[in-house]
Protein backbone atom coordinates (compact mmCIF):
# COMPACT_ATOMS: atom_id res chain seq x y z
CA UNK A 1 0.00 0.00 0.00
CA UNK A 2 1.34 3.74 -0.54
CA UNK A 3 1.50 6.08 2.08
CA UNK A 4 -1.22 8.39 2.50
CA UNK A 5 -0.73 12.39 3.07
CA UNK A 6 -3.05 12.63 6.49
CA UNK A 7 -6.68 14.27 6.03
CA UNK A 8 -7.43 16.36 9.84
CA UNK A 9 -10.69 16.88 8.72
CA UNK A 10 -11.64 13.88 7.90
CA UNK A 11 -9.75 11.81 10.36
CA UNK A 12 -11.56 14.37 13.06
CA UNK A 13 -14.55 13.09 11.50
CA UNK A 14 -14.14 9.70 11.99
CA UNK A 15 -13.25 9.73 15.90
CA UNK A 16 -15.90 11.64 16.63
CA UNK A 17 -18.79 9.88 14.44
CA UNK A 18 -22.03 8.19 16.20
CA UNK A 19 -22.59 4.47 15.59
CA UNK A 20 -25.29 6.08 12.75
CA UNK A 21 -22.55 8.61 11.51
CA UNK A 22 -19.84 5.91 10.93
CA UNK A 23 -21.98 3.76 9.18
CA UNK A 24 -23.10 6.44 6.60
CA UNK A 25 -19.40 7.37 6.32
CA UNK A 26 -18.63 3.56 5.77
CA UNK A 27 -20.89 3.58 3.11
CA UNK A 28 -20.90 7.02 1.33
CA UNK A 29 -17.79 8.39 2.65
CA UNK A 30 -14.33 9.46 0.40
CA UNK A 31 -11.86 8.00 3.35
CA UNK A 32 -8.30 6.90 2.77
CA UNK A 33 -7.59 3.32 3.30
CA UNK A 34 -6.31 4.22 6.70
CA UNK A 35 -8.93 6.03 7.74
CA UNK A 36 -11.88 3.59 6.70
CA UNK A 37 -9.76 0.56 8.55
CA UNK A 38 -9.91 3.11 11.83
CA UNK A 39 -14.06 3.86 11.15
CA UNK A 40 -14.66 0.19 10.72
CA UNK A 41 -12.18 -0.39 14.11
CA UNK A 42 -14.88 2.15 15.84
CA UNK A 43 -17.72 0.92 14.76
CA UNK A 44 -16.93 -2.46 15.95
CA UNK A 45 -15.47 -1.27 19.14
CA UNK A 46 -19.28 0.53 19.58
CA UNK A 47 -20.96 -2.60 19.21
CA UNK A 48 -18.46 -4.83 21.23
CA UNK A 49 -18.27 -6.53 17.53
CA UNK A 50 -14.93 -8.73 18.91
CA UNK A 51 -15.05 -10.50 16.00
CA UNK A 52 -14.96 -7.65 13.86
CA UNK A 53 -12.37 -5.81 15.71
CA UNK A 54 -10.10 -8.95 15.43
CA UNK A 55 -9.77 -8.49 11.26
CA UNK A 56 -9.46 -4.75 11.91
CA UNK A 57 -5.97 -5.93 13.64
CA UNK A 58 -5.21 -8.45 11.30
CA UNK A 59 -5.59 -5.94 8.84
CA UNK A 60 -3.89 -2.95 10.26
CA UNK A 61 -0.78 -5.34 10.77
CA UNK A 62 -1.08 -6.25 7.31
CA UNK A 63 -0.13 -2.93 5.78
CA UNK A 64 2.25 0.47 6.05
CA UNK A 65 -0.41 3.34 7.57
CA UNK A 66 -0.19 7.19 7.31
CA UNK A 67 -0.96 7.29 10.97
CA UNK A 68 2.29 5.36 12.31
CA UNK A 69 0.01 4.60 15.47
CA UNK A 70 -2.84 2.79 13.74
CA UNK A 71 -2.09 -0.55 14.30
CA UNK A 72 -1.60 -0.04 18.07
CA UNK A 73 -4.79 2.13 18.29
CA UNK A 74 -6.49 -1.12 16.65
CA UNK A 75 -4.74 -3.77 19.09
CA UNK A 76 -5.60 -1.69 22.08
CA UNK A 77 -9.39 -1.42 21.37
CA UNK A 78 -9.29 -5.13 20.53
CA UNK A 79 -8.08 -5.59 23.79
CA UNK A 80 -10.12 -3.46 25.74
CA UNK A 81 -13.33 -5.52 24.58
CA UNK A 82 -11.73 -8.96 25.40
CA UNK A 83 -10.72 -7.38 28.33
CA UNK A 84 -7.18 -8.41 28.53
CA UNK A 85 -5.25 -5.01 28.47
CA UNK A 86 -1.49 -5.08 28.93
CA UNK A 87 0.27 -2.18 30.86
CA UNK A 88 2.97 -1.84 29.08
CA UNK A 89 1.24 -1.38 25.61
CA UNK A 90 -1.09 1.49 26.99
CA UNK A 91 1.77 2.95 28.10
CA UNK A 92 3.86 2.45 24.80
CA UNK A 93 1.22 4.18 23.11
CA UNK A 94 1.40 7.30 25.32
CA UNK A 95 5.35 7.30 24.26
CA UNK A 96 3.79 7.14 20.46
CA UNK A 97 1.27 9.64 21.05
CA UNK A 98 4.14 11.92 22.28
CA UNK A 99 6.05 12.15 19.07
CA UNK A 100 2.73 12.05 16.55
CA UNK A 101 0.98 14.88 16.74
CA UNK A 102 -1.46 14.19 14.61
CA UNK A 103 -3.26 11.40 16.55
CA UNK A 104 -2.30 12.73 19.88
CA UNK A 105 -5.47 13.30 21.49
CA UNK A 106 -7.37 9.87 20.10
CA UNK A 107 -3.63 8.39 21.35
CA UNK A 108 -4.37 9.63 24.80
CA UNK A 109 -8.20 8.86 25.04
CA UNK A 110 -7.24 5.66 24.31
CA UNK A 111 -4.44 4.81 26.48
CA UNK A 112 -6.21 6.31 29.17
CA UNK A 113 -9.25 3.78 28.32
CA UNK A 114 -6.71 1.38 28.81
CA UNK A 115 -5.49 2.71 32.16
CA UNK A 116 -9.28 2.98 33.28
CA UNK A 117 -9.85 -0.76 32.15
CA UNK A 118 -6.71 -1.45 34.78
CA UNK A 119 -8.14 0.69 37.54
CA UNK A 120 -5.25 3.34 37.58
CA UNK A 121 -7.78 5.96 38.01
CA UNK A 122 -5.63 9.03 38.53
CA UNK A 123 -3.43 8.28 34.90
CA UNK A 124 -6.80 7.71 32.92
CA UNK A 125 -7.96 11.17 34.27
CA UNK A 126 -4.68 12.93 33.77
CA UNK A 127 -5.06 11.25 30.42
CA UNK A 128 -8.22 11.63 29.63
CA UNK A 129 -7.65 16.23 30.58
CA UNK A 130 -5.13 16.48 28.41
CA UNK A 131 -6.17 14.78 25.20
CA UNK A 132 -9.40 17.46 25.73
CA UNK A 133 -7.48 20.44 25.82
CA UNK A 134 -5.68 18.50 22.54
CA UNK A 135 -8.87 18.15 21.30
CA UNK A 136 -10.46 21.41 21.37
CA UNK A 137 -7.11 22.79 20.10
CA UNK A 138 -7.63 20.96 16.45
CA UNK A 139 -11.57 21.75 16.54
CA UNK A 140 -12.77 18.54 17.48
CA UNK A 141 -15.26 19.94 20.10
CA UNK A 142 -17.13 17.03 20.68
CA UNK A 143 -14.12 14.78 21.21
CA UNK A 144 -13.48 17.29 23.51
CA UNK A 145 -16.32 17.15 25.81
CA UNK A 146 -16.77 13.29 25.78
CA UNK A 147 -13.12 13.42 27.31
CA UNK A 148 -14.00 16.12 29.66
CA UNK A 149 -16.80 14.05 31.15
CA UNK A 150 -14.68 10.80 31.03
CA UNK A 151 -12.03 13.18 32.96
CA UNK A 152 -14.82 14.03 35.22
CA UNK A 153 -15.70 10.07 35.81
CA UNK A 154 -12.58 8.95 36.92
CA UNK A 155 -12.17 11.14 39.18
CA UNK A 156 -15.64 10.06 40.89
CA UNK A 157 -14.06 6.26 40.72
CA UNK A 158 -10.60 8.18 42.62
CA UNK A 159 -13.24 9.87 44.93
CA UNK A 160 -16.11 7.67 45.23
CA UNK A 161 -18.32 10.43 48.24
CA UNK A 162 -17.71 13.27 45.66
CA UNK A 163 -21.38 13.81 43.49
CA UNK A 164 -19.74 16.39 41.17
CA UNK A 165 -23.01 17.31 40.10
CA UNK A 166 -22.69 20.41 38.71
CA UNK A 167 -19.53 19.04 36.53
CA UNK A 168 -22.21 16.88 35.24
CA UNK A 169 -24.27 20.11 34.55
CA UNK A 170 -21.83 22.04 32.95
CA UNK A 171 -20.45 19.20 30.61
CA UNK A 172 -24.40 18.28 29.74
CA UNK A 173 -25.04 21.89 28.31
CA UNK A 174 -21.51 22.16 26.41
CA UNK A 175 -22.49 18.47 25.03
CA UNK A 176 -25.32 20.00 23.79
CA UNK A 177 -24.31 23.00 22.28
CA UNK A 178 -21.44 21.07 20.22
CA UNK A 179 -24.12 18.70 18.83
CA UNK A 180 -22.32 15.40 21.30
CA UNK A 181 -26.00 14.17 22.24
CA UNK A 182 -24.98 10.86 23.41
CA UNK A 183 -22.44 12.29 26.12
CA UNK A 184 -25.27 14.61 26.58
CA UNK A 185 -27.08 11.98 27.98
CA UNK A 186 -24.81 10.13 29.68
CA UNK A 187 -23.89 13.30 31.49
CA UNK A 188 -27.88 12.83 32.20
CA UNK A 189 -27.49 9.83 33.61
CA UNK A 190 -24.93 10.18 36.30
CA UNK A 191 -26.52 12.66 37.36
CA UNK A 192 -29.82 10.64 37.37
CA UNK A 193 -27.94 7.87 39.50
CA UNK A 194 -26.20 10.61 41.92
CA UNK A 195 -30.10 11.24 42.78
CA UNK A 196 -30.72 7.68 43.38
CA UNK A 197 -27.53 7.14 45.71
CA UNK A 198 -29.38 10.20 47.49
CA UNK A 199 -32.55 8.30 47.38
CA UNK A 200 -34.43 11.27 45.35
CA UNK A 201 -35.84 9.00 43.23
CA UNK A 202 -38.40 10.83 41.57
CA UNK A 203 -35.23 13.41 40.80
CA UNK A 204 -33.66 10.53 39.48
CA UNK A 205 -36.65 9.33 37.15
CA UNK A 206 -36.88 12.84 35.70
CA UNK A 207 -33.33 12.57 34.54
CA UNK A 208 -33.17 9.46 33.21
CA UNK A 209 -36.17 9.85 31.03
CA UNK A 210 -34.18 12.90 29.89
CA UNK A 211 -31.32 10.77 29.08
CA UNK A 212 -33.13 8.27 27.33
CA UNK A 213 -35.04 10.91 25.23
CA UNK A 214 -31.30 11.93 24.26
CA UNK A 215 -29.77 8.20 23.40
CA UNK A 216 -33.34 7.90 21.01
CA UNK A 217 -31.06 8.55 18.43
CA UNK A 218 -29.42 5.65 18.95
CA UNK A 219 -31.34 3.02 19.64
CA UNK A 220 -30.34 -0.19 20.21
CA UNK A 221 -26.55 1.08 21.51
CA UNK A 222 -24.71 -0.32 24.66
CA UNK A 223 -25.72 2.99 26.26
CA UNK A 224 -29.47 2.91 25.50
CA UNK A 225 -29.96 -0.30 27.15
CA UNK A 226 -27.84 0.54 30.14
CA UNK A 227 -30.02 3.54 30.45
CA UNK A 228 -32.95 1.59 30.62
CA UNK A 229 -31.74 -1.16 32.94
CA UNK A 230 -31.21 2.30 35.34
CA UNK A 231 -34.98 3.20 34.78
CA UNK A 232 -35.94 -0.45 35.18
CA UNK A 233 -34.25 -0.24 38.98
CA UNK A 234 -35.75 3.42 39.68
CA UNK A 235 -39.22 2.43 38.93
CA UNK A 236 -38.89 -0.75 40.99
CA UNK A 237 -37.39 1.36 43.91
CA UNK A 238 -40.67 4.05 43.37
CA UNK A 239 -42.91 0.68 43.40
CA UNK A 240 -43.95 1.18 39.83
CA UNK A 241 -43.58 -2.15 39.23
CA UNK A 242 -45.28 -2.60 35.86
CA UNK A 243 -43.70 0.07 34.40
CA UNK A 244 -40.43 -1.39 35.51
CA UNK A 245 -40.92 -4.91 34.36
CA UNK A 246 -41.57 -3.34 30.78
CA UNK A 247 -38.22 -1.53 30.77
CA UNK A 248 -36.88 -5.03 32.22
CA UNK A 249 -38.14 -7.23 29.29
CA UNK A 250 -37.06 -4.68 27.23
CA UNK A 251 -33.53 -5.48 28.15
CA UNK A 252 -33.77 -8.92 28.44
CA UNK A 253 -34.19 -8.85 24.47
CA UNK A 254 -30.67 -6.94 23.94
CA UNK A 255 -27.33 -9.18 23.38
CA UNK A 256 -24.87 -6.93 25.53
CA UNK A 257 -23.51 -9.07 28.41
CA UNK A 258 -23.13 -6.11 30.21
CA UNK A 259 -26.80 -5.03 30.18
CA UNK A 260 -27.51 -8.87 31.06
CA UNK A 261 -25.26 -8.74 34.02
CA UNK A 262 -27.22 -5.20 35.30
CA UNK A 263 -30.53 -6.73 34.77
CA UNK A 264 -29.13 -9.69 37.06
CA UNK A 265 -27.93 -7.12 40.02
CA UNK A 266 -31.76 -5.51 39.64
CA UNK A 267 -33.22 -9.05 40.19
CA UNK A 268 -30.53 -8.73 43.27
CA UNK A 269 -31.23 -5.71 44.67
CA UNK A 270 -35.25 -6.10 44.46
CA UNK A 271 -35.33 -10.06 46.23
CA UNK A 272 -33.65 -7.94 48.80
CA UNK A 273 -35.68 -5.18 49.38
CA UNK A 274 -38.62 -7.97 49.19
CA UNK A 275 -37.21 -9.43 52.39
CA UNK A 276 -35.97 -12.89 50.39
CA UNK A 277 -32.63 -14.07 50.54
CA UNK A 278 -30.13 -11.14 48.92
CA UNK A 279 -26.95 -13.63 48.78
CA UNK A 280 -28.36 -15.48 44.97
CA UNK A 281 -25.46 -15.17 42.62
CA UNK A 282 -24.87 -13.28 39.87
CA UNK A 283 -25.47 -15.70 37.09
CA UNK A 284 -21.84 -17.33 36.05
CA UNK A 285 -19.55 -15.38 34.03
CA UNK A 286 -21.27 -12.09 33.77
CA UNK A 287 -20.43 -10.61 36.93
CA UNK A 288 -17.11 -9.61 34.97
CA UNK A 289 -19.29 -7.99 32.77
CA UNK A 290 -20.51 -5.64 35.24
CA UNK A 291 -20.11 -1.71 34.85
CA UNK A 292 -18.61 0.20 37.74
CA UNK A 293 -21.68 1.91 38.34
CA UNK A 294 -23.17 -1.81 38.53
CA UNK A 295 -20.42 -3.35 40.32
CA UNK A 296 -21.22 -0.29 43.13
CA UNK A 297 -24.27 -1.73 43.41
CA UNK A 298 -23.72 -5.17 43.64
CA UNK A 299 -20.87 -4.02 46.15
CA UNK A 300 -23.53 -2.33 48.05
CA UNK A 301 -26.49 -4.63 48.56
CA UNK A 302 -24.91 -6.06 51.95
CA UNK A 303 -23.67 -3.18 53.61
CA UNK A 304 -26.49 -0.62 52.72
CA UNK A 305 -28.86 0.49 54.94
CA UNK A 306 -32.53 1.37 53.70
CA UNK A 307 -32.95 5.01 54.65
CA UNK A 308 -35.64 6.77 54.84
CA UNK A 309 -37.67 8.04 51.56
CA UNK A 310 -37.43 11.39 50.47
CA UNK A 311 -40.41 13.38 49.73
CA UNK A 312 -41.83 15.72 46.15
CA UNK A 313 -40.51 18.87 47.68
CA UNK A 314 -36.95 17.46 49.31
CA UNK A 315 -36.41 16.11 45.77
CA UNK A 316 -37.16 19.26 44.33
CA UNK A 317 -34.84 20.87 46.96
CA UNK A 318 -32.13 18.38 45.93
CA UNK A 319 -32.47 19.32 42.05
CA UNK A 320 -32.87 22.74 42.30
CA UNK A 321 -29.23 23.18 44.82
CA UNK A 322 -27.25 20.04 42.36
CA UNK A 323 -27.71 23.05 39.93
CA UNK A 324 -26.71 25.87 41.55
CA UNK A 325 -26.60 27.30 45.57
CA UNK A 326 -29.25 29.10 46.26
CA UNK A 327 -30.55 32.37 48.58
CA UNK A 328 -33.38 31.30 50.48
CA UNK A 329 -35.68 33.69 48.73
CA UNK A 330 -34.78 31.65 45.63
CA UNK A 331 -36.12 28.18 46.91
CA UNK A 332 -39.05 30.10 48.28
CA UNK A 333 -40.24 31.02 45.29
CA UNK A 334 -39.33 28.32 43.47
CA UNK A 335 -40.70 25.25 46.10
CA UNK A 336 -43.88 27.46 46.91
CA UNK A 337 -44.54 30.37 44.82
CA UNK A 338 -45.41 34.23 45.73
CA UNK A 339 -49.08 33.32 46.56
CA UNK A 340 -48.44 32.82 50.48
CA UNK A 341 -46.60 35.34 52.65
CA UNK A 342 -43.06 35.60 53.01
CA UNK A 343 -42.95 34.72 56.84
CA UNK A 344 -45.23 31.40 55.75
CA UNK A 345 -42.96 30.58 53.39
CA UNK A 346 -39.87 31.17 55.12
CA UNK A 347 -41.04 29.06 57.89
CA UNK A 348 -42.06 25.95 55.63
CA UNK A 349 -38.86 26.22 53.81
CA UNK A 350 -37.17 26.11 57.20
CA UNK A 351 -39.20 23.12 58.19
CA UNK A 352 -38.27 21.30 54.91
CA UNK A 353 -34.67 21.90 55.35
CA UNK A 354 -34.70 20.98 59.03
CA UNK A 355 -36.35 17.54 58.17
CA UNK A 356 -33.99 17.23 54.74
CA UNK A 357 -31.11 17.33 56.97
CA UNK A 358 -32.35 14.52 59.59
CA UNK A 359 -32.73 12.28 56.64
CA UNK A 360 -29.18 12.95 55.14
CA UNK A 361 -27.04 14.39 57.69
CA UNK A 362 -24.23 16.71 56.26
CA UNK A 363 -25.81 16.92 52.95
CA UNK A 364 -26.70 20.35 52.67
CA UNK A 365 -25.11 23.09 53.88
CA UNK A 366 -25.52 27.24 54.26
CA UNK A 367 -22.88 29.31 53.49
CA UNK A 368 -22.37 32.79 52.03
CA UNK A 369 -25.64 33.45 52.73
CA UNK A 370 -26.43 30.61 50.38
CA UNK A 371 -27.97 27.12 50.52
CA UNK A 372 -25.62 24.59 48.84
CA UNK A 373 -24.90 20.79 48.28
CA UNK A 374 -22.02 19.42 50.11
CA UNK A 375 -19.91 19.19 47.38
CA UNK A 376 -16.87 20.15 45.06
CA UNK A 377 -16.88 21.68 41.62
CA UNK A 378 -13.89 19.39 39.95
CA UNK A 379 -13.42 20.70 36.80
CA UNK A 380 -12.97 24.70 37.83
CA UNK A 381 -11.42 23.00 41.42
CA UNK A 382 -8.83 21.67 39.39
CA UNK A 383 -8.38 24.10 35.82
Amino acid sequence: MNRESPDLHAWLKVIQATQAELRELLLFGELSPSLRLYASTIKAFLNYDVEALESCVTEAAAHTHAFQALPLLIRIRRDLRLRQIDAKSVEELTHVAATFDFLRGEALFVAAMGYESILDHARAKALYREASALFRNVGADRKAVKSALNCVVSESRLFSEKKLMADYHFLYKEAKRVGEFGTAGVCLLNISREYQKLGAFSAALKYCNRALALHQKELGTITYFLTLAHRCHLLFQLDRRHEALLDHEQCQNCEFPQVQAALQVVEKLISGEQGQVRDIPVESGLEKHLTPTWKERLLGIQSETRRPELGALENKVIELLSEKPSEKWELMDALYGTALSADTREARLKALIFRLRKKRPGLILFKDGKYLISDGVFLSDSA
